[in-house]
């Protein structure tokens, strides 16, 4: 039978402790930067329809939209007439992935594939049957770097797609190698075995069709693989762009006391080391690039994959207008609201909450009477606006690289209730922008998602924040509200549409109850709130969030008899109940695990500083199926203390107990980054040192960056820096745990 969403009665005096979960609809993903599979323009469904059999009148929102003597097949949006009276009715017409209710034949819940028939398969929740052969129509291996040494096994995965972009599971495949002994594939796994010649060759895989109907027919795709051979004598590192996976020419290696520079002919991205002693620091870098140090390594086999450095003051962004057709007119008497973003390509390591939002703008038409005030400065790609009988709202989707897939969520709230929400927070202390955002509370059952891909974002040059690029409102002077005209915004004016409409059909009706472990404790920035955000992967590594919930902590009352002790131990807090978080459905090009990330941080301060919001802590759960109950493992506690010495170039960490590796982050003003990887410590507190070489040009290293401390469920140190199927670049899909905050020291 269908799933339901759970429900829960609040109160507008409960908003200190349970803010519900649209609160966190407007944490938007909107720094994202370009994969490889984004630029490819991944195919992405945003409606999984199965034709329907029988009479159809039109499409529908509900069946108050149909003519008379017609029913909405609310899984399909058709006007359809009565067509059962049991399941066995469906059964015939239809087959078993179908049952009967309110005279329709609707398709069968599911959370995975296994819950379905042999002859249907699980997308959007429901049971759809398999499609024919005809309407299979790609097949994609999943990008990889295109690089293995000897006996080195890598195991490949491809997805089969039809027409709409929607992957269509269990389907048989063969791979191929073209030539084996340089690289060999297990012809029903996909999985490649480094051979013992160097060079490189071609792996295929194709689509077998058992479908007398389709004899001929071929679908495959292609992969070219280099096979390395193993390293005799000294130390290999190999060089890689991270998006492309090609070689980098030109770029400073320094491993241990030697220096090398990888050539621009034959085996370029390549450089060779002799004598080096083990262990080793690490240190490659290029002027188009993000440089990346790796700290005491004793492998001496090394990938390197260098991350195209970000363009200075630059935004690309288009105008996303969200349908909002399928809601029902008596909604539309309310507030609408909006929201949309790009999916995340980078690493989980590289969400937080601070990351989480728009860049805030001046809007107005504000329809809360309690904020008394027509203009609020909100992101920019949220929208909360009364428009009576309006079946669309448009916002602003910004983003770091220029293709994506962009998503979007959207609904309809009573003015009531906004106005009674609005005034109970402004009466908690939050400031207008966060009372508006709390008033949408009371999100109706009806909030739905979409999805469009094929995106191209236009990458324009931020202009200054004085109003004089435009006459319009949208580039009003200080336009994002925090009292400065001479800082940059992106150039809103500019933006151009997007080519249609993001369509909102999913429905939100999955919940997830995850227990939050109680709060770590940071003497500078009181976790005082947690979020769960759920997602799931396209191919690779972008990520798309499905939805999320947020809740604030109280103090945990300390247990002691010593008053005045007690009085001087930091409490910490932790949440009153679990929260609830409702999702929609995998679907369309979404595939593999359900990811659920539960974020501690200073959430008081979410909409007043979230520039600074420099300290959080994050767990992340994997989960095959769909979640229900889940209990989040305990935060990771934050690096206790760094200690920064600019004229040796050196930072020291210390320990954290459960940490695998550290993470040190430095941007320079030209938007490049360095990133520094660590092992883990022998003890916590032990102090773990570097020291950074000097760059010529454009050196990022200095007083403001990043530290992470990482736990690993898959993979460690090692393994992610050594030559193998684990990236470096890729370490976000082996965190089960990790805690960031951001370090300042004044000159």
């Amino acid at each position: 039978m269908p799933l339901k969403r759970n429900t829960r009665s609040t109160t507008p005096g409960d908003d200190s402790k349970w803010i519900g979960w649209f609160f966190v609809l407007l944490l938007a993903f909107v720094l994202a930067a370009c994969s490889d599979e984004a630029a490819s323009g991944d195919s992405f469904a945003d409606n999984d329809d199965e034709t329907a059999a029988g009479d159809v009148m039109g499409s529908c929102a509900a069946d108050w939209s149909c003519p008379e003597g017609y029913l909405c097949d609310t899984q399909q949006w058709l006007c359809r007439a009565p067509e059962c009276s049991s399941d066995e009715d469906c059964h015939e017409s239809y087959g078993s992935h179908r049952y009967c209710e309110d005279s329709l034949c609707l398709m069968s819940a599911c959370a995975e594939h296994d819950d379905c028939s042999e002859v249907s398969y699980c997308t959007a929740g429901r049971c759809h049957e398999y499609p024919s052969c005809e309407a299979i129509t790609d097949i994609r291996i999943a990008p990889v770097l295109p690089y293995i040494r000897s006996g080195q096994a890598l195991k490949l995965a491809a997805a089969v797609y039809d027409s709409a972009g929607t992957v269509i599971p269990n389907q048989n495949l063969k791979w191929t190698s073209l030539n084996s002994g340089l690289v060999g594939v297990d012809s029903e796994t996909g999985t490649a075995i480094g051979g013992t010649q160097e060079g490189t060759t071609t792996i295929y895989v194709e689509v077998l069709f058992d479908d007398p109907d389709c004899a001929g027919k071929s679908l495959r795709d292609t992969l070219t693989l280099t096979n390395y051979p193993p390293v005799e004598n000294g130390a290999r590192v190999i060089v890689v762009d991270a998006v492309t996976g090609e070689p980098v020419d030109q770029a400073v290696v320094t491993f241990g006391s030697q220096r090398q520079v990888t050539s621009d002919q034959v085996g370029a991205g390549v450089t060779r080391f002799d004598d080096v002693e083990f262990p080793a620091d690490l240190h490659v870098y290029h002027l188009e690039y993000d440089a990346v140090s790796a700290i005491g390594i004793s492998a001496n086999d090394l990938l390197i994959p260098l991350k195209p450095a970000a363009e200075a003051n630059r935004t690309a962004g288009v105008v996303a207008e969200l349908d909002l057709s399928l809601f029902h007119p008596d909604l539309k008497a309310g507030s609408g609201f909006a929201l949309a973003g790009p999916v995340f390509s980078q690493s989980l390591l590289d969400i937080g909450p601070g990351k989480l939002f728009g860049e805030s703008m001046r809007k107005t038409g504000f329809p809360v009477e309690a904020l008394n005030q027509t203009v609020e400065s909100v992101p920019g790609n949220f929208a909360l606006a009364e428009i009576p009988a309006s079946e669309s709202l448009s916002v602003y989707v910004t983003d770091d690289c220029q293709s994506s897939v962009v998503w979007g969520w959207g609904g309809y709230l009573p003015l009531e209730d906004l106005s009674i929400w609005a005034e109970a927070a402004l009466g908690n202390g939050w400031s207008a922008s966060s009372a508006a955002f709390v008033s949408a509370l009371l999100a109706p059952e009806q909030t739905m998602h979409g999805s469009i891909a094929g995106v191209t974002l236009e990458s324009l040059p931020r202009v200054p924040d004085d109003g004089q690029q435009s006459d319009t409102e949208q580039m009003a002077a200080d336009l994002n509200a925090n009292g400065s005209e001479t800082d940059l915004v992106p150039y809103y004016t500019a933006f151009e549409p997007l080519d249609d409409l993001i369509r909102l059909r999913q429905r939100m009706n999955r919940m997830a109850s995850v227990e939050v472990a109680p709060l770590p404790w940071f003497a500078s920035d009181e976790m005082d709130g947690a979020m769960v955000i759920a997602g799931a992967y396209l191919n690779s590594e972008s990520f798309m969030p499905l939805g999320m919930s947020l809740g604030l902590g109280e103090s945990i009352e300390y247990q002691s008899d010593d008053t005045e002790k007690a009085q001087e131990i930091p409490q910490p807090m932790e949440l009153a109940q679990p929260l609830e978080v409702p999702f929609a459905s995998k679907y369309g090009g979404l595939r593999g695990e359900y990811v659920l990330m539960t974020i501690a941080a200073p959430l008081s301060r979410l909409f007043d500083q979230p520039e600074t919001l420099g300290a959080f802590s994050v767990v992340i759960s994997r989960h095959s199926r769909e979640p229900e109950t889940v209990e989040a493992q305990e935060f990771l506690r934050l690096v206790p203390m760094t200690l920064y010495r600019e004229e040796e170039r050196s930072v020291s960490l210390f320990a954290v107990e459960g940490a695998d590796l550290y993470r040190v982050v430095f941007e320079g003003n030209g938007g490049r980054k360095w990133e520094v990887w660590l092992g883990p410590g022998t003890q916590e507190a032990e102090e773990l040192r570097f020291e950074l070489p000097a760059l010529e040009v454009d050196d990022p290293f200095g007083p403001e960056f990043r530290v992470m401390a990482i736990d690993l469920d898959q993979a460690s140190y090692e393994e992610l820096v050594v030559f193998n199927d684990r990236p470096l670049h890729r370490a976000g899909r082996y965190v089960s745990r990790y805690s960031h905050f951001t370090v300042t020291i004044d000159k």
